[in-house]
């Protein structure tokens, strides 16, 4: 049995991470469609931080979903300095009710990171 050379199995590595790349892309393509198909209204299109609207030293961020040619946006702001904060903590609080008509507004993470429902839009300054 011959052997290979390292030039061939390095092109066989090259190889299989291209076929992953192409699963992960086709992974991905699948579950935005899938999210159309099941009855997802809202996707998310951006996030950023924002002042705390309560005018706190805390972290906030303003979500952006896109439904269509309609946008809405959600303030998402954490309770406490201990919750983790970050873009993809606002956007995983915010993902719930991504199937409602009308999502809410003002959503506040309490420090266990239960999602509190604010009724009232958010203060601006």
């Amino acid at each position: 049995m011959a052997r290979r050379s390292p030039q061939t199995a390095a092109k066989r590595a090259r190889e299989q991470a291209k076929r992953d790349r192409r699963e992960r892309k086709q992974a991905k393509k699948a579950a935005r469609k899938a999210a159309v198909v099941d009855g997802t209204a809202w996707q998310i299109v951006e996030s950023a931080a924002i002042p705390h609207p309560s005018g706190g030293e805390f972290h906030a961020y303003l979500v952006t979903l896109a439904s269509g040619s309609s946008t809405w946006d959600v303030v998402v702001e954490f309770a406490t300095s201990s919750t983790v904060t970050s873009f993809a903590s606002a956007e995983e609080a915010t993902r719930p009710f991504l199937r409602d008509d009308e999502p809410p507004q003002h959503l506040v993470v309490e420090r266990a990171g239960a999602v509190k429902l604010v009724t009232e839009p958010p203060k601006t300054h």
